[in-house]
C-alpha cells in the first residue's frame, strides 16, 4: 500500500528506522475522508558488515564480487535487491536470501546477511535421437556452472563455466569445449574461450563441410546491469569436401572448359582421355574450391541489453544484440566478408506467464485481460525450451492441391484454370524433392503472377527451367528442380487439366 511505498522510498536512501503513520481525518465539507502521513526518518543506517551463509561449495569472493554494496556505505536497499538479483542471476544457487541484523550496541549500524542455497551445477548429459535434417546421432555432454580451473581434484567453487559436448551421427560430428570466466583478472570482465571441429553432411548429399577453430571473447556490462557489450576473434579452417562423384566431374569440366590439361591439344580430334589434370595450375579452375579448406581470421563485436530475470530459465523480460563481424583485410586469412545482425527476444516469456512487461526505465505494465499470443517459426532459429513449454504446439503444413490452386485463383489476377492447375501440381511436386528451402505459398504467388506478366498460359519444361528462380532460392536446389524438370518432364510438368 501507500505507505509501504513511502517506507521503501525512504530506505532506499538508508533510513532503515523510518516510521510512517496514516491518520484519517474526516473532511466534512466534501463528505470525505482526508489521509494524513506522518513520517518519521530517524538516522541514516551504514553497513557494518557482510556476511555469507549457505556456501558450502561456492568461495565468498565469488559471490562477493556480485555485491553492489559494501561495508561503511550507506545501507541502501535498493543495492541491496540488485545485489540479490545479480546472485539469483549467477545460476549457481537455487535461492538466495538478504537479512538485516541489528547491532545493539551500534543504533546506526546494520549487518547485512546474505543466504544462499547451493545449486546443482554439473550435469552429464546423454542421448541418442532422430530428426529429419541430421538423422540417426548419439550426444553425450558435461556441463559445470560452478567450475574452477585451479581448484582440483573436484574442480568446483570458483564461478567459471565449462562445457564438453560430443555430438556423433550420420551426419554430423560435433566436438566442442567451452570455458568460461566472468571475472577475468578480478575485474568485471567476462573472458570466453570456445575450441570446435565440426563435420557436416546434412547441407547437401554431394559434399561435407568441415569446421575446426577456435573463438576468444571478452565483454563486460556498460552503463548498468542491463548493457553490456563486447569484442571476440575467430580463427578458423573451413572446407567443403566432396563425398561422391562432383570432384571427377569438376575435373573433366577444367580441362575441357578452362584448358587445364597438361599440354592441351588445339586439334579437336585429340583423344581427351589421354589429358592430365594440370595441378600447377588448380588455382585458374573451379577444382581449388573442392576438397580445400580456407583460413577464416574474423572479428566480432557486439552490443546487448537484457532485462530478463534469469540466464537460463527466464520467466519475464527481454534481450536484444547487436551483432557484427568483419573477416579478411588486415586480419588475414583466405576469406573476406562482413556481416550485421540484429537479434531478440522481446517480452514473449512475461507476455505468455505473467500477462505483463516490464520496462526498467518505466516501470510493469500489466495486461487488462489475458492476451492471446501468435508466434511462428521457419525452425532456422531454436526457440528456447522456456518458451516452448508455455505454447500449445500446432503443426501447419502446406495446402494440399486443392487448397493451393484455390489461392493461386483467387490472389493472382488474371490468371486461368489450366493455369492455376498447373503451378499448384508443379509446386507440389518440387515440395517432394530434398531441398534446402521448399518453396512457400507466397513463393508459389510470386511464381504464378511473374507467368501471367510474361503472358505464359501453359508451362512446359523449358519455361519452368528459365522460371523456377522466382520458386527457389538457393542454387542447389534450382539445380536439382532442373535436372527433375529435364528427367521426368511429363510427370513433373503436367501438359493440362
Amino acid at each position: 500500500d501507500d505507505r509501504d511505498a513511502i517506507r521503501d522510498y525512504y530506505e532506499a536512501y538508508g533510513y532503515l528506522d523510518t516510521i510512517v503513520r496514516v491518520t484519517k481525518v474526516p473532511n466534512t465539507d466534501r463528505g470525505t475522508i482526508d489521509l494524513v502521513y506522518s513520517v518519521k526518518e530517524g538516522e541514516i543506517s551504514y553497513v557494518e558488515k557482510v556476511e555469507i551463509r549457505g556456501n558450502t561449495r561456492t568461495r565468498d569472493k565469488v559471490i562477493r564480487r556480485e555485491m553492489a554494496i559494501s561495508p561503511g556505505e550507506v545501507f541502501d536497499m535498493v543495492s541491496v535487491e540488485l545485489s540479490k538479483r545479480r546472485l539469483e542471476g549467477t545460476g549457481l544457487f537455487e535461492g538466495v536470501d538478504t537479512q538485516v541484523e541489528k547491532i545493539p550496541e551500534l543504533p546506526n549500524r546494520r549487518n547485512l546477511i546474505v543466504g544462499v542455497q547451493e545449486g546443482r551445477t554439473g550435469h552429464f548429459i546423454m542421448g541418442f535421437g532422430y530428426s529429419s535434417i541430421e538423422a540417426m546421432f548419439a550426444q553425450m555432454g558435461f556441463v559445470q556452472g560452478n567450475f574452477d580451473l585451479f581448484n582440483p581434484p573436484f574442480f568446483t567453487g570458483g564461478g567459471q563455466k565449462f562445457r564438453l559436448q560430443i555430438t556423433a551421427g550420420t551426419r554430423r560430428q560435433d566436438y566442442q569445449i567451452t570455458f568460461e570466466e566472468p571475472y577475468f583478472l578480478d575485474r568485471k570482465l567476462r573472458f570466453a574461450v570456445d575450441l570446435y571441429h565440426r563435420e557436416i553432411q546434412y547441407y547437401s548429399r554431394y559434399f561435407e563441410q568441415h569446421q575446426t577453430g577456435t573463438k576468444l571473447g571478452l565483454s563486460r556490462t556498460l552503463w548498468n546491469d542491463f548493457t553490456y557489450g563486447g569484442v571476440d576473434f575467430t580463427f578458423e579452417s573451413i572446407g567443403i569436401h566432396d563425398r561422391s562423384y562432383f570432384s571427377e566431374m569438376l575435373t573433366e569440366h577444367d580441362m575441357l572448359a578452362n584448358g587445364l590439361a597438361k599440354g592441351h591439344p588445339d586439334s579437336l580430334s585429340a583423344n581427351p582421355f589421354d589429358w592430365t589434370y594440370d595441378m600447377a595450375r588448380l588455382e585458374q579452375g573451379e577444382l581449388a574450391e573442392l576438397n580445400n579448406d580456407r583460413l577464416v581470421s574474423k572479428l566480432g563485436l557486439f552490443f546487448a541489453y537484457d532485462t530478463r530475470n534469469h540466464a537460463l530459465m527466464p520467466s519475464h523480460g527481454q534481450r536484444t544484440q547487436v551483432n557484427a563481424e568483419v573477416a579478411g583485410g588486415p586480419l588475414g586469412g583466405d576469406t573476406e566478408m562482413y556481416r550485421l545482425e540484429i537479434e531478440t527476444e522481446a517480452l514473449l516469456l512475461e507476455i505468455l506467464s505473467e500477462y505483463q512487461v516490464s520496462i526498467p526505465e518505466l516501470g510493469t505494465v500489466v495486461a487488462t485481460q489475458v492476451p492471446l499470443v501468435f508466434l511462428t517459426s521457419n525452425a532456422t532459429r531454436e526457440l528456447s525450451e522456456a518458451l516452448k513449454r508455455r505454447c500449445l504446439y500446432l503443426y501447419i503444413d502446406y495446402p494440399d492441391l486443392e487448397r493451393e490452386r484455390q489461392i493461386v485463383e483467387s490472389k493472382v489476377e488474371g490468371i486461368n484454370e489450366n493455369l492455376a492447375d498447373q503451378v499448384a501440381r508443379i509446386v507440389r511436386s518440387v515440395r517432394q524433392l530434398d531441398l534446402k528451402k521448399h518453396p512457400s505459398v507466397s513463393e508459389t504467388l510470386d511464381w504464378a503472377r511473374t507467368l501471367v506478366l510474361l503472358g505464359i498460359d501453359k508451362v512446359d519444361a523449358q519455361t519452368a527451367t528459365e522460371t523456377v528462380n522466382i520458386l527457389l532460392k538457393y542454387r542447389t536446389d534450382i539445380d536439382k528442380a532442373v535436372k527433375e524438370f529435364a528427367d521426368n518432364p511429363d510427370e513433373l510438368v503436367p501438359e493440362g487439366v
